[in-house]
């Protein structure tokens, strides 16, 4: 048991007189107040603070603990041993006195990162002053230009509550507050500070996160950025700015199980398609046919490829796979078999 974690729940004990049961699920840390640990498993996992578990005569609750996800129980599941669950969560809480000694960007860094319960975080926002409004998060990631692209980034601050931060991979993540009708679409607001980076000599490649309600929920819109610029990666992608919610379609497939994934592909894949998909220059043929919306001319200029070149792979794709792709319904198919080979 982690006994710095032992001793924070017994100094609570002293103040309200319940014992605390504490784990983290790979019980990295796990502590109790008791003789004997009285470590149960909630019967539910779909709760957000506190949970008053009738199966288990138990109440649950989460807080952080060096950066670890935990979950605490106290014995009864009624209202009162709920306000209990709170008031610890409150005292935990409280036990971060560290934070006051943070600055404005360390906190908010560990904020984005998803290191503060909901508590922590409703007190920075009070601390600050930082408004209960709409926000999202930019991940410029440049290799090798981290320091020069957050030098220039504050330009891009259009009022006191943005904030711009290095997280991990020394990326820069870019806070944005919705504060009037006038902002700019995030992928809008993306592309403009690529062409501008790319104008002082900084290749980056960023990612935007969908607009989330307020700070609280800015960890999700990290997690999303962060995913997109993950996901583009895979994909080789030469675009500069990707969006989180246009690798939806590979993020649903990313989360089903590998064997079903399989399954699917041995169901849509024939066999003389293998080839096709083995070959890199069929494969980028097709894809930029794609991308193109299904137009032969756009493609063809796109890869300074003779129209009747690219119309006669497009029909060698055909015999293969089986698969017209100019055709919607095969144009996804085979979409969806290049993401699932990509995935496995």
């Amino acid at each position: 048991m982690d006994s710095e974690l032992t001793i924070i729940l017994k100094q609570i004990k002293q103040k309200t007189g319940i014992n605390i049961d504490a784990y983290a699920e790979t019980m990295k840390f796990s502590a109790t107040t008791r003789d004997e640990p009285d470590w149960v498993l909630p019967s539910s996992r779909d709760f957000t603070e506190v949970f008053s578990d009738k199966k288990t005569e138990k109440t649950f609750f989460y807080f952080r603990f060096r950066n670890a996800n935990l979950i605490g129980s106290i014995s009864g599941s009624g209202e009162t041993e709920r306000n209990y669950a709170y008031l610890i969560m409150s005292l935990l809480d409280s036990t971060s006195s560290a934070d006051d000694n943070l600055s404005r960007g360390e906190q908010l860094k560990s904020i984005i990162l998803g290191d503060y319960t909901r508590q922590q975080v409703q007190k920075f926002m009070r601390k600050f002053s930082v408004p209960d409004v709409k926000c999202y998060m930019l991940i410029v990631s440049a290799a090798g230009n981290a320091e020069n692209v957050l030098e220039y980034m504050p330009r891009y601050l259009s009022n006191e509550y943005d904030a711009v931060v290095l997280t991990e991979d020394m990326s820069c993540s870019l806070v944005k507050f919705i504060t009037s009708g006038t902002e700019v679409l995030p992928e809008t607001l993306a592309a403009g500070i690529a062409d501008n980076l790319a104008a002082e000599g900084m290749r980056v490649k960023i990612g935007v996160s969908e607009i989330v309600n307020n700070l609280l929920e800015i960890n999700n819109a990290y997690v999303q950025a962060s995913t997109a610029l993950r996901l583009a990666k895979l994909y080789s992608s030469k675009e500069s700015v990707h969006t989180y919610k246009d690798y939806i379609l590979v993020k649903l497939l990313e989360d089903i199980p590998k064997f079903k994934l399989s399954e699917y592909l041995f169901i849509l894949e024939k066999e003389g398609a293998k080839a096709i998909f083995n070959d890199p220059d069929m494969l980028s043929t097709a894809e930029a046919f794609l991308n193109n919306d299904l137009n032969v001319s756009l493609t063809s200029r796109e890869l300074y490829m003779h129209r009747n070149t690219l119309i006669y792979r497009i029909d060698k794709i055909e015999r293969e796979t089986g698969l017209d792709i100019k055709k919607f319904s095969d144009a996804v198919t085979f979409k969806l078999i290049s993401i699932i080979k990509k995935l496995l």
